[in-house]
This record gives structure tokens, sequence and C-alpha cells, in this order.
């Protein structure tokens, strides 16, 4: 018996279109979904893609790559919702993260020293950095100059005396001492480069 290779074609595309039509979509959907759940329970990722197919991805898409404004936009939005969302989820980090894997992905980053780098400027360079920072140096400067600066140390009683200062300076004008914090952070804020 001969096959007519043009026939068998044909009627193979016919039989995948009315798999793919409206009325059996939603069955060719479910079992397709259930072959990938099976195989993807027998396969591991080595399997699919090795270390250096990895590497080569990551050096070609994210090192190499310069991410256009709107992507860097996308990712910012992107990791705010997402703390957002972790800062009101209480599963400890050691269940998303396990010690072993966090192991193994920060030796492949500290391996990567152009990443590192960029990264590292990513992050001192953020809006979010720099708020950081601003407001740890405003509160520092602030509880130095309250208690911890030489002449307090010195005379005893003196914190007490600067604190009860304060409070009276705060209690008379109490729109100035918030003038002052908000030029300080300002002050700090655009230096902190």
């Amino acid at each position: 018996m001969t096959f007519d290779k043009q026939v068998m074609l044909d009627a193979h595309v016919a039989f995948e279109l009315r798999r793919w039509q409206e009325d059996s979509l939603r069955a060719t959907i479910g079992e397709e979904a259930s072959a990938l759940v099976t195989w993807l329970d027998t396969v591991s990722l080595n399997e699919i893609a090795n270390s250096e197919q990895v590497m080569g991805f990551v050096r070609r898409f994210v090192v190499e790559r310069p991410l256009a404004l709107d992507t860097l936009d996308s990712i910012r939005e992107s990791v705010q919702v997402a703390f957002e969302l972790l800062s009101e989820d209480a599963t400890p980090l050691e269940t998303l993260l396990p010690r072993p894997l966090y192991d193994r992905i920060a030796a492949n980053v500290i391996g990567m020293d152009e990443l590192r780098r960029e990264i590292t400027h990513q992050v001192v360079t953020s809006s979010v950095y720099t708020m950081l920072i601003s407001n740890v140096l405003y509160h520092g400067i602030k509880d130095f100059m309250l208690s911890e600066n030489s002449i307090s140390r010195k005379i005893p009683g003196a914190t007490s005396l600067v604190r009860f200062g304060h409070n009276a300076f705060v209690s008379a004008a109490p729109q100035v001492e918030k003038m002052i914090d908000k030029r300080l952070i300002a002050f700090i804020h655009d230096n902190i480069q």
C-alpha cells in the first residue's frame, strides 16, 4: 500500500486546524497543558538549558544590551509593586529563597564583574537609595547634634539641657523645625552623589 505524502500532509493539517477551532480549543489546550506539566515533572533544568546557554543569554540580554528608559521604568514600577505586596506578606524569606540557592546565585553574581558593577551603579544612583541614605544621614546628624557631640559628653547634664532647649524651641516655633528638617534633608539629598 502506497501513501501519497501530499494527501497525508493535507489530512494532518486539516486535523490540527480542527483541533484548534473554537469547539475543541479548550480540550486541546487542556491536553497540551497536561502533557507539558507531565513532561516538566520528568525533566530537569539542565536538560533544557545548560549553564553556558544561560550565561550566554544573561550576557547578551542583560550585560551587553543597555536597558531602554521605558524598560528601566517598567522594572522600577514592578519592583515597587512587588515590594508593596511583599510588605504585606508574612512568608519567611527562607521559604522563598533557600540558603543553598541564595549561595549559588551570590557566587554566580560575584563572578560576573561587569554585571556586579552595573547593578551597584544602578542601586547607588537610584532615587530610592538616595532617599534612604539622605534619611539615615539626616537622623544621624540630628541625633549627634542633640545628644552625642563632644560638649554634651564633657559637661554633666548638658545633654538634658540641649534637649530641653530643643523642646522649648519646637514648642515656641513648631514650623521652623519642620522647615529646617526639610531643608537639611533636601541639602543632603542634592549632595549625596
